[in-house]
């Protein structure tokens, strides 16, 4: 007998994408389809491949790299576009548990069927049956019907079917067990008999290195299609684990880069502003000055309308919050409102929002003057009032515009006296500093976002002091990708001058987060305490939220939760050039 269980050489496969389903009917009738109905895609090209009888060979690589195409070749599945493959023995293929049962089937039933299938009937199976439903621990379910079976029963019983066959090749692709903890276990055992104990040549298709370094002497790597290394199961699972981490990191690079953009995106324009415009009548005598709309503007275009004779009191309309305001009425033709004399409180007045990214909006009013008194039109911003312009008394004149432009405008230095505790979370400066950057890093500060159990993570974080501070704290919070904050500290930093870039390496030497992908915020604060009241905020300096991803891989060495962990932190700063 040959010493070749199986022999591939120079296999390639390529599949046709249909560009509508009734291509690939067209093709089943073998009509003519035009080039323009589908494209090519090549899953495998010359692969080549040798497994000697007795051999335990892993196939690794990504999903879609070609690894479950090329064992279907093998099994007869698939025919191959181009290339030979020889199969000497009988191959038993773990690639779709339960394929064959049927729902309607017993337990026993499909288990005979399963076995028929292979090969095995009469007494022999007969005798293999009563195996199968012990190790599955089905008993008492064995006379009902599969698909009353809840799907942990279903796969057990699928598992210890189709791994009661002892072939000459035995394929396995990403199954390994089936069940509960301990029924895994059992199954993890079996696995070991199939493949080591009787000798039997496999070919294995797995995601898990530790498993094909375990089960496996030799691994064969396999990208878009291609063989790109063989060796050793060791040696190979090193490399493409390698690999992993290197997309890992990339990815990871990705997230990071998208978040901070958004951060000096927002950065780059003025956060949306609450305002209100109070409308103030100097006296009360007179025929009563008249208002009918109001114009948000930013050049021609109109970003919000209030068409005041039809809003009701306290109604929000197209932005505007209406307040204070009498009845409307009609006013040569317009419906409108009249301003109450100047003795009424509240003055009449309006709300709106200033959105972001506008620059210079402009304030237009639709009004008819007064007989006798005069109003005056005031901007109500945080704790301040500007007078925008004033609408003089003209008895003789209708209804006119007029543009308050001049004062509207937020200030460049609005946000000097505003405590960051007041503004939105994503605010990420203030006068006082700005974080320029943040990357995750090693203790040496290299760039780096995949890290290893219990290596130390650092950030490396570059700051620009707008203000000389004795004294302040870098606070370092990390969530988890469920967004539970996993870990908080706080470090009193040295003192800093204003004017000078500074660059911070603060981290963790000890990282003990086990598997994960994780993101971290920073705070740059002005005061801290650990005593202080849950859910108060610290007025900070500079903030950056949930904008460096990194992950912490195990090599797959399991994952525990284990919640918020103490952790401590450390700091070294140097003035940046």
């Amino acid at each position: 007998m040959s010493e070749t269980a199986i022999e591939v050489t120079n296999v390639s496969r390529v599949f046709r994408r249909y560009q509508h389903p009734r291509y690939r009917i067209m093709e089943l009738f073998g009509l003519p389809i035009p080039k323009s109905g589908y494209d090519e895609f090549q899953a495998l090209g010359d692969i080549n491949l040798t497994v000697n009888r007795g051999e335990r060979v892993a196939l690794i690589g990504r999903n879609g790299a070609g690894k479950s195409t090329l064992l279907s070749i093998i099994c007869g599945r698939l025919l191959p576009s181009s290339g030979d493959v020889r199969v000497n023995g009988r191959i038993q293929a773990l690639m779709e548990l339960g394929t064959g049962f049927h729902p309607d089937f017993t337990a026993r039933e499909n288990v005979i069927a399963t076995l028929a299938m292979n090969g095995i009937t009469g007494r022999k199976a007969r005798g293999m049956v009563d195996d199968v439903i012990d190790f599955a621990e089905l008993e008492d379910f064995q006379d009902q019907p599969v698909k009353t079976f809840s799907a942990g029963m279903y796969a057990r019983l699928a598992f210890s079917a189709s791994t009661a066959i002892e072939p000459d090749i035995l394929i396995i692709d990403e199954v390994l067990g089936a069940g509960d903890a301990y029924f895994a276990s059992k199954s993890a055992e079996r696995m070991r008999r199939l493949t080591i104990d009787t000798g039997a040549t496999v070919l294995f298709v797995s995601h898990d290195m530790s498993s094909v370094e375990r089960l496996c002497e030799r691994a064969i790597w396999i990208d878009h299609g291609r063989s790109i290394m063989e060796g050793s199961a060791l040696q190979v699972s090193k490399a493409y684990y390698a690999s992993v981490l290197k997309y890992e990191e990339e990815r990871l690079s990705v997230r990071t880069q998208q978040a901070k953009k958004r951060i000096r995106k927002r950065a780059e324009t003025r956060p949306a502003e609450d305002v209100e415009i109070a409308f103030r009548r100097d006296g009360s005598d007179g025929e009563a000055p008249a208002i009918a709309r109001i114009v948000l503007r930013e050049g021609e275009g109109e970003l919000a309308v209030l068409d005041l004779g039809q809003a009701e009191q306290q109604e929000s309309m197209n932005g505007f919050q209406v307040a204070a305001w009498g009845e409307a009425t009609t006013v040569d033709g317009l419906a409108c409102r009249k301003l109450a004399p100047a003795t009424a409180a509240p003055a009449p007045s309006i709300a709106l929002r200033i959105p972001e990214a506008v620059t210079e909006p402009r304030l237009e009013v639709l009004y008819r003057p007064g007989s006798a008194s005069s109003v005056q039109v005031v901007l109500k911003r945080q704790e301040t009032e500007t007078e925008l312009g004033r609408i003089e008394a003209n008895t003789d004149a209708g209804w006119q515009t007029v543009d308050f432009s001049a004062g509207i405008s937020q200030p460049a230095d609005a946000d000097t006296e505003a405590d960051s505790q007041d503004t939105a979370d994503d605010r990420w400066e203030t006068p006082d500093g700005r974080i320029i950057d943040i990357v995750p890093a090693d203790a040496a500060g290299e760039e780096k976002f995949v890290f290893g159990l219990r290596e130390p993570v650092f950030f490396r974080i570059d700051f620009d002091s707008g203000a000389s501070l004795d004294r302040f704290w870098l606070a370092l919070i990390i969530y988890d990708a469920k967004g539970n904050r996993v870990y908080f500290d706080a470090l009193e930093a040295p003192a800093i001058e204003k004017g000078k870039g500074y660059r911070y390496l603060a981290g963790i030497p000890d990282f003990c987060l086990r598997q994960g992908d994780y993101v971290l915020s920073v705070d740059f604060l002005k005061e801290f305490s650990f005593q202080t009241v849950p859910g108060v905020r610290f007025p900070f300096i500079a903030h950056w939220d949930r904008s460096v991803f990194f992950k912490v891989d195990e090599g797959y060495r399991g994952i525990v939760d284990l919640g918020l962990v103490a952790m401590k932190a450390s700091v070294k700063v140097e003035e940046r050039q």
